[in-house]
Formats: structure tokens, sequence, C-alpha cells
């Protein structure tokens, strides 16, 4: 799911939301925290991942978001 919309409009809490409930469905899922400009990003996506005890994949701040992607799509293969 691509969260690319208006900044302060809940898409992380949306993307952690659903998340949860495909986690709850029994689907295997795996959060991704792209979002490297945005100071809190992170952050705010890796809490919600512990408390819903969903594996994440990042890198550090203002690294290449296609990289990210790519080293996801391996860590999920």
């Amino acid at each position: 799911m691509d969260g690319c919309r208006v900044n302060g409009v809940g898409k992380t809490s949306t993307i952690a939301k659903l998340a949860n409930y495909f986690k709850s469905q029994g689907k295997n899922v795996l959060l991704t925290a792209a979002d490297t400009f945005r100071s809190a990003a992170f952050e705010q996506i890796d809490h919600f991942a512990k408390l819903m005890d969903i594996p994440i994949v990042h890198h550090q701040r203002y690294s290449d978001p296609g990289l990210l992607f790519m080293t996801a799509l391996k860590s999920n293969s």
C-alpha cells in the first residue's frame, strides 16, 4: 500500500490499522518505513510495529527509498 498524500491526515495511523487488520486475518504483514525525509516517520511506524508485533524494514534517514523497498521485498520472500 502506498501512503503518499497530504501531511497530517493520518496516513501512518491508517497503514498501521490496516496492517493490524490483515495480521488478525492470518496474513503475513511486513511494514516498510520508506518516508526517509520526514523527521518522525520511522519513529511513528516503528512504534506501531512494536505495539502490534509486526516486522519492519527500514534504513537510515535520507537513504534511497527504492533500495529500501527492494530490501523489504527480498526479506519477505
